[in-house]
């Protein structure tokens, strides 16, 4: 009897142990608002130790036998579409090497501008330009003889007797640099003239009223008109032109960086010529009022610059440059192009020490519309404001802001900060302090909407801050976005927009920002932070230091859209990943607009190379690693994942016609994981093996 009761007691209490555990366990997995901080342990994540090689075993997970986006060519999406646009999308994981490249060549960026040449000349050859940068042209050392080559190149004649007279008010050792620099001059002159000698004033009058806000919108009329222009001008012709003009002005800054006084008893000098006029300045506090200028150079004095300076004012007067030696200038415009502006020519301003202010509405602060516009500041803790297509903007030509030095503030509204349209490149590069990049996350009141279609009312579509935008509503393929890049080599920086901003790509478009070091704050609402739609590209590389990245709807993070490669890439540092919607290396190849599916066409890489990182997260299935080609590597480091409701689909689950997608988080193991193998190679390949 005892022992026929013994076997159900028993039982009665295993089954009792089972129903607690279960329960406890059942408890203790249910959604709360926000779990604590904790490992992720679901079936699709991969834990790896060891030296294997990290992005080879997630590409094999994926089921993918290697990467690239072969069929892309058979597509043709995008009239215009850049080299350097085939070769990442040929090649996904080349996306590093390709902005570690680039940020390499922007090292030359020194205190007197010569670097300024250098990253020029390479960035041209490096997209495709292949200029000749050794062109023969006869040089001048007397400035009478130089003043009458830039009369012929205008196919005007000259006054010998009247221009002595002026000449004679020039310091004696400052005339031979100053002919020189007339000498290229007159050859850029010439070089452009001859493409746009077929144009009317009511061509230039075109270019000089572009605005982004019309091509934000189905208003694109003068997007196709700048096209058409475009189409029977030269691109390496004028480039060539841009290449002389800048490496004659950077010669002369460097040779002239030291002095004082350019003129007898201080005084400025005024020499016209056809192509503008060579304004000599003070050592005072000058004033200059838009300048008919091919050249101005001002020694010193806090000066003030209004209206339009360095910038093209009509087809003959295509060239213009201002070289400001030193002081606390103001810079000050309205919707006029300036400061640094080249329409249909060249537009330089070289601003070398002092505290700046740069002021302007548009078309301004290094920008390019069919030609070439840059600003070079040295030094000093300045301040630039554009609203629109500024700040490194262009469209059809090479546009640039370069700062060298100083604590420095970007503010605008859209298309600046690095924003690229068709066939242009444009770059920003800041080489130290703690730097701000804002644009507004809500739209200003009486400004036009810049969503460009993305439904979120009142948000700012900014497309800057290393955007690469095309065109899609112009002809059956559209237009191809250009080649935008920000890069930061040191300081504490933030950098704050609303939708298109920090390193996006749109319709062929490559966007990226490289930031090397400081503990950085990016803070986006929606399609920012490595993030792409149809055919683009979108990069995001932060080197070292403790950063906050935040995006508060989501899609970014590295997320792809209907094909394109994006990735985010953060070195080290105990990083903060904020997020409430589709991020951390999303691949969503949903449809094609042609009607064909969307297989081996879309790559998104999120890799966090070192550090204890915390991750936060929404309710959405994706993230952190989906869909087919989606990636997400944490290499290293003590991590913690915070998620409203935790579901075993929210890496892999079927999506249309893609499927899966790769979670991988290294446990840590000391010094015998390595970086994965791609991202060390990349670095070699740029000239470096780890930036310190």
């Amino acid at each position: 009897m005892n022992k026929k009761n013994r076997h159900p007691g028993w039982i009665l209490l295993l089954l009792c142990a089972i129903v607690f555990t279960f329960a406890a366990g059942c408890t203790a997995s249910s959604p709360t608002e926000l779990s604590p901080p904790r490992k992720r342990e679901i079936p699709s994540l991969v834990r790896t130790t060891g030296t294997r090689d990290l992005m080879e075993e997630a590409v094999s997970l994926s089921g993918y036998a290697g990467l690239g986006l072969s069929e892309l060519s058979a597509y043709g999406y995008g009239k215009g579409i850049f080299s350097d646009y085939l070769t990442i999308h040929s090649s996904p994981l080349t996306a590093a090497n390709y902005v570690l490249s680039v940020q390499q060549a922007a090292r030359t960026l020194n205190s007197n501008g010569l670097g300024t040449a250098e990253f020029y000349e390479t960035i041209l050859n490096k997209t495709g330009f292949h200029c000749d940068t050794d062109i023969e042209y006869p040089v001048y050392t007397d400035l009478l003889t130089a003043l009458e080559t830039v009369y012929t190149a205008a196919g005007e004649d000259y006054s010998h007797t009247d221009l002595k007279k002026i000449i004679r008010n020039i310091l004696p050792d400052l005339r031979r640099p100053l002919a020189c620099w007339l000498s290229a001059a007159a050859q850029a002159y010439i070089l452009v003239t001859e493409q746009t000698a077929d144009l009317t004033d009511q061509n230039f009058r075109t270019v000089n009223s572009f605005s982004y806000t019309h091509c934000a919108t189905t208003d694109i009329w003068h997007l196709k008109s700048i096209e058409n222009l475009a189409q029977n001008i030269s691109e390496e012709t004028m480039q060539k032109a841009a290449m002389l003009l800048i490496s004659a002005t950077a010669r002369l800054s460097a040779e002239w960086k030291d002095i004082s006084v350019i003129t007898r008893r201080d005084k400025p000098v005024v020499i016209p010529t056809p192509a503008g006029d060579i304004i000599l300045g003070s050592s005072q506090a000058d004033s200059y009022d838009s300048p008919n200028s091919l050249l101005l150079v001002d020694p010193g004095g806090d000066d003030t610059y209004n209206g339009r300076i360095a910038a093209s004012s009509s087809l003959s007067q295509c060239l213009s440059v201002v070289l400001d030696l030193s002081g606390n200038d103001t810079y000050a415009s309205g919707f006029e192009p300036s400061q640094g502006c080249g329409l249909l020519g060249c537009g330089l301003l070289f601003d070398l020490r002092g505290t700046d202010t740069y002021t302007a509405k548009k078309l301004a602060q290094g920008c390019a519309i069919i030609g070439t516009g840059v600003l070079y500041d040295g030094e000093g803790n300045d301040s630039y404001s554009c609203l629109v297509t500024g700040q490194a903007s262009g469209f059809y030509g090479t546009a640039m802001l370069m700062d060298a030095t100083g604590d420095d503030t970007y503010d605008g509204y859209g298309f600046v900060q690095a924003s690229a349209g068709n066939r242009c490149v444009a770059y920003l590069v800041d080489g130290s302090g703690d730097d701000r990049y804002e644009t507004p996350v809500d739209t200003p009141r009486g400004y036009p909407l810049l969503d460009y279609g993305s439904n979120h009312s009142g948000k700012n579509g900014g497309f800057s801050q290393g955007c690469g935008w095309g065109q899609r509503n112009i002809g059956w393929n559209g237009l191809a976005g250009g080649i935008a890049g920000l890069i930061d080599f040191g300081g504490d920086d933030s950098y704050i927009g609303g939708l298109w901003v920090q390193g996006t790509g749109y319709w062929s478009g490559i966007g990226f920002i490289y930031d090397e070091s400081g503990n950085d704050e990016y803070n986006a609402y929606y399609y920012s932070q490595a993030s792409v739609a149809h055919y683009g590209a979108g990069l995001l590389l932060d080197n070292a230091g403790t950063d906050i990245y935040t995006l508060t709807l989501g899609a970014g993070l590295s997320f792809v859209w209907d094909r394109g490669v994006s990735m985010l890439l953060d070195d080290s540092g105990n990083d903060n990943y904020i997020c409430f919607g589709s991020h951390g290396g999303v691949a969503n190849s949903y449809y094609d607009e042609k009607g064909l599916k969307n297989q081996n066409m879309t790559y998104a890489f999120f890799l966090d190379a070192q550090g204890n990182d915390e991750y936060w997260a929404g309710s959405t299935y994706e993230a952190f690693g989906h869909g087919r080609g989606g990636y997400f590597l944490d290499c290293d480091g003590e991590d913690s994942y915070h998620k409203r409701t935790w579901k075993n689909e929210a890496v892999l689950s079927e999506q249309f016609y893609q499927r899966g997608g790769v979670f991988i988080d290294a446990s840590p193991a000391g010094d015998d994981i390595p970086f994965f193998s791609f991202w060390e190679e990349a670095k070699k390949n740029a000239g470096f093996t780890k930036i310190e």
